[in-house]
């Protein structure tokens, strides 16, 4: 059942008793509960905090510590599964799901006694009407008397009522897949829960700031497209406003200990404020793609690019601080109009800068990288959730800072191994998409192991090829992309990605992998609560590669 009243009917309810939050292991979740702790220890709420990467560990979670909390919040995890038949629920505990993925379990939209959803019904999605769904045997029985004293006739009888009943599956089962062919992500739960904090009147900046690191971090994965992430910025925008009013105050007067958030252009550069112009062109995806940056030809165009800018090569090589004022100010300006002028557009988007007095200044997009990169540096979750939860702390600007550099260290493996795959071409055409896989071998293929980090190889990867390709249909492809999961056991992970051409996220294989694994009769396993990435163990990747190209045809 959905949740109407952010305050009366979830957050006036929780606080009353023990809460379990279950949250999953991804920079939204991450934002959303620093955001629902904060409210917590200022109202002095009870509550146990327990990190989750998949389906099993949400299971053993919740049958561990659910016996002494009533209340159980799951953040980005739950929505599109069936929480009752998988958690099995008892009747005294109310489960509330705060979850970004879609689409939504239609037994968790009709539950109205222990399920709730903390979300909006999504336009682009119509929910199925509920008698379209689910049979309601009082109406069988009244409907079967009425069709007694027409018909009369006790054989006539239960053939009508077959009939209906095989009418009705049938349609049920259209239904139903019409409802979940996509896989999708609707709005970011932490925006949600930065609505609650408003509604309440408990918003402050640092809650801001987390709502658009959230929105941020699901854009930079590419979970939603650029209207709905714009949609997004239109509506945290007014709170930025309200928040950080503009005064006649000199800057002098401002404590350094204040917090500013402000309206900015960023550049689809990776980190370049806390890298070098140089390396941050090279390990970009949209510019390395853009350039062609890994051929010698790509190369020399991107020299020719940052002379043209006016800045030395040697300044270009080292860290941005570096650099002259003057550049630093305008660099926006600068880079925006060069790029134009080799005749590429789309650099820039709308987002937003926080400033911390006037030394630290940063952008949301390098915060949700180091964010993401801190999620996943630790082989424990649990520990590296913890950490960078701490990150994310408005005075923990060392521990942020150590987060960048490993986003850099992501960023810059991720771009050599996608150089890699292109150049030994093992992007391959498999038919109905493309095809590649990451060898043991290669540096650092344990990165790949995580979510977050895999679906930024698959994009950069698909943009590469498509760059690269002399084939037209190549935007109009999908990607399939497999790497080494847990040596030891022989499995490995698959994802899948929509083509370029579309510009949608809606991703069509979490059915497709689905049906290609009952075709093939291989065993894989949906753990992760994205179904649109499975594992499966490396003898039966073959096969199941073969259903799915067969599928897909």
């Amino acid at each position: 059942m959905f949740v109407r009243d952010l305050r009366s009917e979830f957050y006036d309810k929780i606080i009353r008793g023990r809460v379990l939050l279950l949250v999953n292991h991804d920079v939204d979740a991450l934002c959303a509960t620093k955001i629902i702790l904060t409210l917590f220890q200022a109202d002095h709420v009870h509550y146990m905090l327990v990190p989750i990467s998949g389906k099993l560990e949400l299971q053993e979670a919740y049958k561990e510590h659910s016996i002494s909390h009533n209340n159980v919040i799951l953040i980005n995890c739950g929505a599109t599964i069936d929480v009752v038949e998988l958690l099995d629920i008892s009747h005294g505990n109310r489960v509330y799901i705060v979850d970004n993925h879609r689409p939504i379990d239609l037994v968790n939209v009709y539950n109205a006694t222990n399920v709730f959803l903390v979300m909006k019904p999504d336009e682009e999605s119509a929910i199925p009407a509920y008698d379209d769904v689910f049979w309601d045997s009082d109406n069988e029985i009244l409907e079967d008397d009425d069709d007694d004293d027409r018909v009369g006739n006790l054989q006539r009888r239960i053939q009508l009522k077959r009939s209906r009943k095989i009418a009705w599956e049938t349609k049920r089962q259209q239904v139903i897949f019409d409802f979940e062919e996509f896989s999708y992500h609707g709005t970011s739960s932490t925006l949600i829960l930065f609505e609650l904090t408003w509604s309440i009147s408990r918003d402050t900046n640092d809650s801001l700031w987390l709502a658009i690191v959230g929105i941020t971090s699901m854009f930079l994965l590419e979970l939603v497209d650029k209207a709905k992430y714009l949609s997004d910025v239109d509506r945290l925008q007014p709170h930025v406003f309200r928040l950080n009013p503009r005064s006649g105050d000199s800057e002098e007067t401002i404590s350094k200990e204040c917090s500013r958030i402000s309206l900015s252009t960023e550049l689809r550069l990776s980190l370049y404020r806390h890298w070098s112009l140089y390396e941050s062109f090279v390990n970009s995806s949209f510019t390395a793609c853009a350039l062609k940056s890994w051929t010698n030809k790509g190369h020399k165009q991107l020299l020719l690019i940052l002379a043209d800018m006016g800045i030395p090569l040697t300044k270009c090589k080292q860290k941005f601080a570096n650099i002259d004022s003057l550049y630093r100010t305008n660099i926006c300006d600068i880079i925006q109009s060069t790029m134009r002028k080799n005749g590429i557009d789309n650099i820039t988007y709308t987002s937003f800068t926080q400033q911390f007095g006037f030394k630290h200044r940063f952008c949301a997009a390098d915060v949700a990288m180091a964010a993401g990169a801190v999620l996943e540096q630790v082989e424990t979750t649990g520990n590296s959730f913890m950490i960078a939860l701490d990150c994310l702390s408005p005075r923990s600007i060392p521990k942020l800072h150590s987060g960048f550099t490993l986003a850099k260290s992501q960023t810059s493996v991720i771009a050599n191994t996608v150089q890699t795959l292109v150049d030994m071409n093992h992007i391959v055409s498999a038919g109905p998409f493309y095809f590649a896989y990451i060898q043991e071998g290669v540096a650092e293929w344990r990165m790949f192991t995580h979510p977050h980090c895999f679906r930024l190889l698959a994009i950069f990867l698909l943009r590469a090829h498509v760059a690269s390709s002399r084939s037209k249909k190549a935007p109009n492809m999908p990607l399939v992309l497999s790497a080494p999961l847990d040596c030891e056991n022989a499995t490995c992970i698959v994802t899948g990605l929509p083509p370029l051409a579309e510009e949608s996220p809606k991703n069509l294989f979490g059915k497709a992998f689905e049906q290609a694994a009952l075709r093939s009769r291989v065993e894989i396993s949906q753990d992760y609560f994205s179904s649109s990435v499975i594992s499966l163990r490396l003898e039966n990747r073959t096969k199941f590669m073969d259903a799915l190209i067969a599928l897909l045809s």
